[in-house]
């Protein structure tokens, strides 16, 4: 079963470890007005969507309005920031380890890996649009 906007709402509240308090007051809104929008099913109004995604940028619109594609606009980003950090602490071990190696060699491996961790990144971003797009070619269908 999928989920609603409502729902996808309350995650992504939950997810952002602020308070239904602080997450209404970001805004312009009262806590009462999330409780009921996430535990009565009432409709979000349009401009209180266009509010949210104004206030939290990272949040995916696509995500938020259909399920589709991750949470998080940046989560791909973050992905790949932190692979190339942790490349990066790696790289240090190993060239301490490896004095004697040639350090053009050992650069340009890093590269390698890095490119290819990012493509892996990449092909699974495409798949899930892929898969998007496949559930939405099934419901125009009939």
């Amino acid at each position: 079963m999928e989920q609603s906007v409502n729902k996808r709402l309350e995650v992504f509240i939950k997810s952002s470890n602020i308070s239904k308090v602080d997450f209404a007051l970001s805004i312009g809104r009262v806590k009462q007005d999330i409780d009921r929008w996430v535990n009565g099913g009432i409709k979000i109004p349009v401009p209180s969507l266009t509010d949210i995604l104004k206030t939290y940028p990272d949040l995916n619109a696509r995500w938020l309005l259909t399920g589709e594609g991750e949470m998080l606009t940046s989560s791909i980003e973050k992905e790949v920031n932190q692979y190339k950090e942790n490349e990066k602490m790696h790289m240090a071990e190993e060239m301490q380890i490896t004095r004697f190696s040639c350090s053009d060699c050992i650069e340009k491996e890093r590269i390698i890996q890095a490119q290819k961790k990012t493509i892996e990144i990449q092909d699974k971003y495409i798949a899930s649009l892929e898969v998007g797009s496949i559930k939405n070619d099934k419901t125009h269908c009939g």
